[in-house]
């Protein structure tokens, strides 16, 4: 609903979230340090919460663009040297460990309320 439809009223609509915001959710989130997302380390860890940084910008960001191909490959340069393939297999990797991991799946429930707290506060 546009806000010129009714002048006056404010419409409580979703805060727009950036990749940096999501990062940094993920560090604190996997007590990890923020370098995880800047140098090309492939540490499991590194690697671990990155994919999970991907998985939720894909989720969270509405990219401008339509075409898959190319919403992949925007998130893939907020990270160190990632292709459109990297950031479709790291999401395919969260939802496999997401369905398949108890508490894998309770730690993306607790971030991915922080996002939706930090999306909703003005």
């Amino acid at each position: 609903m546009s806000p010129y439809s009714f002048p006056g009223i404010e419409i409580d609509e979703p805060r727009p979230i950036t990749v940096e915001s999501i990062k940094q959710i993920v560090c604190k989130s996997f007590d990890m340090p923020y370098q995880a997302f800047t140098d090309p380390i492939k540490k499991p860890d590194y690697v671990e919460i990155r994919f999970v940084a991907m998985w939720c910008a894909n989720k969270y960001i509405r990219w401008k663009q339509f075409n898959w191909k190319q919403t992949l490959s925007s998130i893939g340069k907020h990270f160190v040297s990632s292709s459109h393939c990297n950031v479709l297999y790291g999401i395919r990797q969260v939802d496999n460990r997401i369905q398949t991991e108890p508490t894998f799946k309770l730690k993306m429930v607790k971030i991915e309320k922080e996002i939706n707290s930090l999306m909703k506060s003005k």
